[in-house]
């Protein structure tokens, strides 16, 4: 595959979704979480914690419509 084709965003444009630092959001794979910040990258993500582990906030609300390549069963 093509460089540039590889490391394309799909289905943009994309936006930082809304939310506040240590505010709480449900999170598709690990229940619970509390946002303690955002990821240095071409989208700035929101980074959600549980008590130990960090990772990026997968929310319902983000995902494509109609389950495409992003939608919950791509994800487990």
């Amino acid at each position: 595959m093509a460089r540039m084709l590889r490391h394309r965003l799909h289905f943009g444009p994309y936006q930082t979704p809304r939310f506040r630092i240590v505010q709480r959001v449900e999170d598709l794979r690990r229940g619970t979480v509390r946002i303690v910040g955002l990821r240095a990258g071409r989208i700035p993500w929101p980074i959600g914690q549980t008590k130990r582990a960090k990772s990026l906030v997968l929310k319902a609300a983000l995902l494509l419509p109609g389950g495409g390549p992003q939608g919950p069963d791509a994800i487990s």
